[in-house]
């Protein structure tokens, strides 16, 4: 998963030997149904996290991140 500096999404399926990185596309449905899945888990473990520990801000600044990622993914 690609944060883009204009506050969109891309789902990234790798790097290429150069180091940049390789979209995925209309060929790979699976694996960007997993990379947005696990965004979405990443940033809500993060969330949780910061919950458990005392710390309401970050915990939900990374919930909010989630819903985001979740209902930001192009159709």
């Amino acid at each position: 998963m690609v944060f883009n500096t204009d506050k969109s999404y891309a789902a990234a399926r790798g790097f290429d030997a150069h180091g940049r990185i390789l979209v995925a596309d209309g060929y790979h449905l699976k694996e960007q149904d997993a990379v947005w899945a696990d965004a979405v888990l990443a940033a809500r473990s993060v969330g949780d996290r910061f919950a458990k520990a005392g710390n309401a801000g970050s915990a939900a600044y990374y919930r909010r991140f989630a819903s985001e990622i979740e209902n930001g993914r192009p159709e």
